[in-house]
């Protein structure tokens, strides 16, 4: 699939932290994301690919839904922080 017609979307809620945010994930640092279950889904499906844009928009790379998972924050293990760029 052609990844022009794939859905996008940035990291946080700003243009710097979709930068910093799409940096970890470059690196290979930022392996996992997690919001708030009342937030629904948000677009994610397993196996689904999705454009990360960087902070102006710019698409940056095109990532792969590989695992979801759905648990309270209190239950993450001590390694999801890691996966989840918070170094």
């Amino acid at each position: 699939m052609e990844w022009r017609n794939l859905e996008c979307f940035a990291f946080g809620d700003s243009g710097e932290l979709a930068d910093e945010l799409l940096v970890l994930v470059l690196e290979g640092k930022k392996r996992a994301t997690c919001w708030a279950v009342a937030e629904g889904m948000k677009g994610a499906e397993l196996g689904k690919s999705m454009v990360v844009l960087d902070g102006s928009g710019r698409p940056r790379a095109v990532l792969r839904t590989l695992e979801l998972t759905i648990m309270a924050a209190a239950s993450a293990a001590p390694n999801d922080e890691n996966r989840l760029g918070r170094l």
